[in-house]
């Protein structure tokens, strides 16, 4: 999962990325993933539990083989890469290191959540 990763479509929202330096199990709920090519990030952000879907793949432009095999993920999670916005690859800002998902930042202590209770999914240092 580490190296660079192109933001190839996300939604509800248009996004202004297209490059991350690395993706870290902590910020990013990868649902599907090939560990070399794609990775296709499925959650509900808190507190209104809205679906955030992001693509990313590994080519700034990807073949369409890589592209059917996102779609073919997405089918059986009753998604299309339809239902996406591609990102715009002129106007977005190249190098982010930031993390894409920020929902655990906000403190919501009346639903007995708080974020420094949230850990890693995996602990591997090669992921």
């Amino acid at each position: 999962m580490k190296g660079i990763w192109f933001i190839y479509a996300t939604r509800p929202d248009v996004i202004n990325r297209c490059l991350i330096q690395g993706m870290d199990m902590y910020w990013n709920r990868i649902t599907y993933t090939d560990y070399s090519e794609i990775a296709v990030e499925l959650h509900c952000s808190l507190p209104f539990f809205r679906q955030q879907m992001i693509v990313y793949t590994r080519r700034e432009y990807p073949s369409r083989e890589i592209i059917k095999l996102v779609d073919n993920y997405l089918k059986t999670v009753k998604l299309s890469i339809d239902d996406f916005h591609l990102v715009n690859k002129e106007t977005c800002i190249r190098n982010s290191k930031e993390p894409i998902q920020r929902w655990h930042l906000s403190k919501y202590q009346h639903l007995g959540y708080n974020p420094h209770y949230l850990r890693p999914l995996v602990v591997d240092k090669n992921i």
